[in-house]
């Protein structure tokens, strides 16, 4: 519950009212992705380049990212060759993450 502002008058009212609106409207154009970039934090802004869709070229704000890693030679001794990921993800980096506009 967010209590009620006092407002000093009714476009200031309108200003904050469309914001929100816009906040809530955000999540309309989530996008989700995949690198090896282990450079991305959530919080922090991106920009997308040579993307094939002209209108995802632009500046993003990272809203979540999961990193996932592996280096199995760490632990031969107690790692059997025979041991596969599901995936077929053994060794290296990799993460993916969900993204807003920042213009938002």
């Amino acid at each position: 519950y967010r209590y009620p502002l006092l407002l000093g008058n009714e476009k200031r009212g309108d200003h904050l009212a469309r914001q929100a609106l816009e906040r809530h409207r955000s999540d309309y154009e989530l996008g989700e992705g995949e690198s090896d970039q282990p450079r991305l934090r959530c919080g922090h802004l991106f920009g997308l380049t040579d993307h094939p869709r002209e209108k995802c070229n632009d500046l993003w704000l990272l809203l979540s990212v999961s990193h996932d890693g592996r280096q199995p030679n760490v632990l031969e001794e107690a790692v059997t060759p025979d041991v596969k990921a599901a995936d077929g993800f053994t060794q290296g980096y990799r993460n993916t993450f969900r993204v807003i506009p920042a213009q938002v």
